[in-house]
């Protein structure tokens, strides 16, 4: 993995905060429902 992509995962840009929001919450509404299934 590129450092780039290191430093983009860990602090993202301004303008892809919301995407990147909605990645980790859709991933966490995943692995609860899977859990709860």
């Amino acid at each position: 993995m590129k450092l780039s992509t290191l430093v983009c995962v860990k602090w993202p840009p301004p303008v892809s905060i919301l995407a990147w929001k909605a990645l980790v919450e859709s991933t966490v509404e995943t692995i609860l429902y899977l859990e709860n299934e």
